[in-house]
């Protein structure tokens, strides 16, 4: 399931969101991008009021070159490559950008390069794995005493050498009446938490207006305490 904006089809929307406002649907995406990228590429969300995926970066693009136009390089770290692609920009002229190998310093000119590298604006992603990139990121941030890493698939959390529990998102539109979707998940996690000590393991879908609480769940296979619980994941900037 792709979530972005593509070369010859325009935007493209995770069903998901589809009852979401314009509005809701760009700040939705800003935050996912955001926790999947490198801060100098990261977009202020206030950006999402220009709705669509491209003019939200135009925007920001411009601003930049607008505003900071004599801090984007400073001579002694002028770059030829970022001034070539910020000319190209500025020229709407990206026929040149997938000859450009070597990568740019300013940041601005490393944002250009990532969306107009096939000539057109594009930026698109997979959908399940800007979800699993935004749980890491905010697992992270919310235990920072412990040890948090990625092994597939799962997010597992980790303190003194001891594993305290595990995290596996899912991308799946989750409600009180289609758990049976997530029964591959759910075997999944119940098979770790049988071959492990795990305090807990957490299945973490997007929240949506069907599904706004969790549920524990105990499979009949699960020979362990530790407690497995179907969790809706609310896609926000702010650490709950």
């Amino acid at each position: 399931m792709k979530f972005g904006h593509l070369l010859d089809i325009g935007e493209i929307t995770p069903s998901i969101f589809s009852k979401l406002s314009k509005f809701q649907k760009a700040k939705i995406f800003l935050t996912l991008y955001n926790a999947n990228v490198k801060n100098e590429l990261k977009i202020p969300l206030k950006y999402a009021k220009f709705l669509k995926i491209e003019d939200i970066f135009r925007a920001y693009i411009d601003d930049l070159l607008k505003i900071n136009s004599l801090k984007i390089c400073k001579v002694k770290n002028f770059c030829l490559v970022s001034n070539a692609l910020i000319h190209a920009y500025l020229q709407r002229d990206f026929s040149r950008l997938k000859f450009m190998a070597k990568e740019p310093v300013c940041h601005v000119a490393k944002l250009i390069k990532m969306l107009y590298s096939s000539g057109k604006f594009e930026l698109c992603f997979e959908a399940n794995d800007m979800f699993a990139g935004f749980v890491y990121d905010k697992i992270s941030k919310k235990h920072p005493d412990k040890q948090i890493y990625l092994k597939d698939g799962v997010i597992f959390a980790e303190c003194s050498g001891k594993k305290i529990f595990g995290v596996m998102p899912s991308f799946k539109e989750i409600s009180k009446d289609s758990f049976h979707t997530a029964k591959s998940e759910i075997l999944r996690a119940t098979r770790i938490l049988n071959e492990s000590d795990l305090e807990a393991m957490f299945i973490v879908f997007p929240r949506n207006g069907k599904f706004l609480k969790h549920v524990e769940v105990r499979h009949e296979s699960c020979r362990c305490s530790g407690k497995l619980k179907l969790v809706p994941y609310t896609i926000s900037h702010k650490l709950f």
